[in-house]
Formats: C-alpha cells, sequence, structure tokens
C-alpha cells in the first residue's frame, strides 16, 4: 500500500487523509488526529517537536496505519513547501517504520522529454 503526501494547494483527490490542525472550509473528508502536529506551529523547534510525537504512538497504533488509512492514502496538510512541513517528517518516519511512500519529488515532477 503505497502512501502518497500532498498539500491542499494541489487540491489532491481520492483517498485524502487531514494530517494537520485546520481543514478547508466545508470539507467532510477524515482526520488521522493522532498525526496532526499537537504544538504551536511557529515553535522553532517544531522537527524535533514533532518527531518526538511519532515516536511517543505505540506499536500498536503503527500496526493498524494500513487499516487506519485504507487504499491509495493520500495524506494531506496546508505548507506547499516540503522544507517547511511535517509531513516530509511524517513520510520519513513512515519510511523508516517500513512503509512504502511515495516522495513527492518523484510523482509531482514533470516527466523530462527525451533529448534523442
Amino acid at each position: 500500500m503505497p502512501i502518497k503526501t500532498s498539500y491542499w494547494g494541489a487540491k489532491p483527490s481520492g483517498n485524502v487523509i487531514a494530517v494537520c490542525q485546520m481543514v478547508p472550509k466545508g470539507w467532510q473528508g477524515r482526520r488521522l488526529r493522532e498525526l496532526v502536529p499537537r504544538y504551536n506551529l511557529r515553535d522553532p523547534n517544531w522537527r524535533e517537536l514533532y518527531r518526538d510525537q511519532l515516536e511517543a504512538l505505540p506499536e500498536s497504533f503503527w500496526a493498524t496505519v494500513p487499516e487506519m488509512l485504507g487504499p491509495d492514502p493520500i495524506l494531506v496538510c496546508w505548507e506547499k513547501d516540503l522544507n517547511q512541513c511535517h509531513r516530509q517528517l511524517l513520510a520519513d518516519f513512515l519510511a523508516e517504520k517500513g512503509f512504502e511512500v511515495v516522495p513527492e519529488s518523484l510523482r509531482d515532477s514533470p516527466a523530462q522529454a527525451s533529448l534523442f
């Protein structure tokens, strides 16, 4: 089960699951609250805080992730820049846990035209 990540501005569709504190107005989809950051997003130590939050989740939680996410999940938040976003840390953490994660940079880049 490959897990994708994205941001609201990319207008993801399908099995979209929010992993952010706020969702778009009127959105009725699912939210995985265990993966929503529980700290002030402006905290200069946000990376460490989020990693600590993920590490504190019990193994029993991670064992149920495939069932909770369902087929072809897309974990979504607001930040476009992956370098400033918790979803990249989440993707890395999921990969460490053995989940297949599709990197956004590979999915979102247009294919290079053949030079020959």
